[in-house]
């Protein structure tokens, strides 16, 4: 599942994901919420046009991530086959399976790090 998003997360039941295009405008974060809401298997939906950030809760039993997501892009607010700058998806057991950032993160801490250390041995 390839979404346009800057920032996507999902768990079974949960998902956060930044919508830019509703950041600033409160008619359309009340038009996802409202859409959404409508689902059968969605529990509770929240559209923040201040920061673009909308969390869904939903029993995974119901309804699938996918079919969340197709409701969105049907909505016009996200593009099909365009990898997200930063996505983190995981299952049940915490498995990760997209997640430049963290390797970002992991990287730059390591060299930090590195970093660190060598000042104190040099100031020592």
């Amino acid at each position: 599942m390839h979404i346009n998003s800057p920032y996507f997360h999902l768990l079974d039941g949960r998902m956060r994901i930044k919508i830019n295009e509703i950041k600033g405008s409160p008619a359309r974060a009340c038009e996802i919420e409202n859409t959404l809401h409508e689902m059968y298997g969605i529990k509770n939906i929240k559209a923040n046009p201040i920061t673009g950030n909308v969390l869904i809760f939903y029993d995974h039993n119901k309804i699938k991530s996918k079919d969340v997501i197709d409701a969105l892009q049907n909505l016009g607010y996200l593009y099909k086959n365009e990898k997200p700058f930063m996505a983190i998806a995981h299952n049940k057991n915490n498995n990760f399976y997209w997640l430049p950032q963290k390797i970002f993160m992991t990287v730059t801490f390591s060299i930090v790090e590195v970093a660190l250390q060598n000042l104190v041995s040099a100031l020592i």
